[in-house]
């Protein structure tokens, strides 16, 4: 598996920039004139590249591990009513991440806050974690 398809894309890593995340990553996208591409954090000394302002990290690309850390694991009161995160996969490869309703009713979904994100668990996380920030759940993590 590429390390591109086990972080988040980086069309989402860009909407959680604007949002306010902290770029705070163990990977993080760059660009050159003709791809996108992931590299370990610390993997290069850019100060000393002819040009380097090109290739210098702009955007933490997110893992699952560090998304599952910047997602409340329920949203709602813990005492009552509330939604638990889940995320399971629908074989062979589907990813679903949603918020589902627990409590003495019958479940049921959070409307809006249902990803189906194919084979890439990231995306679907960090997709959850940008509705969650624009509806003013959730905090950035940080500037």
């Amino acid at each position: 598996m590429k390390l591109e398809d086990q972080v988040c894309s980086l069309e989402l890593a860009k909407r959680l920039k604007e949002l306010g995340v902290k770029q705070e990553s163990y990977f993080y996208w760059i660009s050159d004139e003709d791809e996108n591409f992931v590299v370990p954090t610390g993997t290069y000394d850019w100060g000393d590249w002819p040009g380097y302002e090109k290739f210098e990290p702009k955007y933490s690309a997110f893992t699952v591990a560090e998304l599952g850390e910047m997602l409340p694991v329920c949203v709602g009161d813990i005492t009552g009513d509330h939604f638990d995160l889940v995320c399971h996969l629908d074989y062979p490869h589907d990813w679903f991440v949603k918020y589902t309703h627990c409590g003495d009713k019958k479940p049921y979904l959070w409307e809006g806050l249902d990803i189906h994100c194919e084979n890439n668990l990231a995306n679907g996380m960090a997709e959850i974690l940008i509705r969650l920030i624009e509806k003013g759940i959730v905090a950035p993590s940080g500037g």
